[in-house]
């Protein structure tokens, strides 16, 4: 009897350091993959899924590979071969046909290259995507782009780009800031590219929105009376970070934002973490947090949803396989329960990640103008 008792203890202890290595090997590599999708200057791989049957100097007819959603009206083309072309009015469906607006950087497109389409759209910086003069200034945290509005408007637009993103991002913005006189900053911020600040993970909010609000004294230092926030994607987190922590949000009158991440842990529990245990999330932080510093609830902006004050527009795009839109449209009711009519979420099917310009342009553009026209408006009152 005793040696039959021994056994079974020793089966269930056997099982418990079985379950318990499981559950430490599953926690591990969770929070493996949340460093990795974490890791600021991570080299995106774009695999190409175009290919080219044919182009001229106005048009350009491929076949898309991948068999994914249509891309949408504005889309630029990067090719394997180096080349970048600004594309529109696609026609067909196997094989489509765009018009180029412009071929921007060589070699020209070819028949039997490889592509692939990039949301960004415009070209390299303000000058050679949309002819801005701009200047590169250092607005105390890293280097931005400042391009000058009209003489005596006192309204800013500070743009912010995503993570793994670059300032040519915001041109789109940039098209329609400049369009209403306003002045516009797009910066760069800690972990970016050239930047010695952080510690090489994004904090989806927590830190960087520091560096924002020393992008907005920036502004307010040069003239600026009020100003509107723009942020993609991880920039939307960092607006949101600054809009719930900064002593400077009464001089932002509203902001505006694309596919924000407002929820980390639900967006890695669609995207990342898919495949993992929710246990094994929860089980996750204070692994993160001990090696990578995340601070969970600082970056639970659902949570704080009714700390924002801030009128603010989101749009979120129905084709969107990064931040599903789901987690958004909860960050708005969470908002909108607190402060009525506070946040103003405008849906776009056929968008994908922060593809809503390119999706449907016009829209996207009344919608920013409307903002920035109620932001000179009340500069002047």
């Amino acid at each position: 009897m005793r040696t039959a008792w021994r056994v079974a203890a020793a089966l269930v202890a056997g099982l418990l350091i079985a379950a318990a290595a499981f559950v430490g090997w599953q926690s591990w590599q969770t929070a493996r993959q949340v460093a990795a999708f974490a890791r600021a200057h991570k080299a995106y791989e774009f695999p190409p899924y175009l290919q080219i049957l044919g182009a001229t100097q106005d048009t350009v007819t491929y076949r898309d590979t991948d068999g994914g959603a249509p891309l949408p009206d504005y889309m630029a083309l990067h090719t394997s071969v180096g080349g970048w072309a600004e594309t529109t009015s696609p026609v067909g469906a196997d094989p489509v046909q765009r018009t180029i607006e412009r071929q921007a950087a060589p070699p020209s497109l070819a028949a039997g290259q490889e592509a692939w389409g990039d949301v960004t759209y415009f070209y390299a910086d303000p000058r050679q995507g949309l002819g801005l003069p701009y200047t590169d200034v250092d607005y105390g945290a890293a280097e931005a782009w400042l391009v000058p509005g009209q003489q005596g408007n006192p309204t800013w637009m500070i743009f912010v780009h995503g993570l793994g993103g670059v300032r040519a991002e915001g041109l789109r913005a940039l098209s329609v800031a400049n369009a209403q006189g306003c002045t516009s900053l797009l910066i760069s911020y800690q972990n970016d590219q050239g930047s010695d600040a952080g510690n090489g993970y994004v904090q989806f909010g927590a830190d960087e929105w520091h560096d924002l609000e020393q992008a907005v004294r920036y502004a307010l230092g040069h003239g600026a009376q009020n100003v509107v926030l723009v942020g993609n994607s991880h920039g939307g987190a960092v607006t949101l970070g600054f809009l719930v922590n900064s002593r400077l949000v009464d001089k932002v009158s509203s902001a505006f934002l694309d596919d924000p991440v407002t929820d980390f842990d639900a967006l890695l529990a669609q995207t990342t973490n898919r495949n993992r245990p929710s246990w094994a999330r929860m089980l996750a932080r204070p692994i993160t947090t001990a090696t990578i510093g995340l601070d969970w609830s600082a970056i639970d902006y659902n949570a704080r949803a009714a700390e924002v004050t801030t009128p603010t527009t989101i749009v979120v795009g129905g084709q969107d396989l990064i931040v599903p839109p789901a987690i958004t449209a909860d960050f708005a009711a969470a908002a909108n329960r607190a402060h009525p009519g506070l946040v103003d979420l405008q849906f776009f099917p056929n968008a994908p990640h922060t593809g809503e310009w390119n999706a449907d342009r016009p829209r996207f553009e009344t919608l920013l103008s409307a903002r920035l026209q109620a932001a000179i408006a009340g500069a002047g009152s």
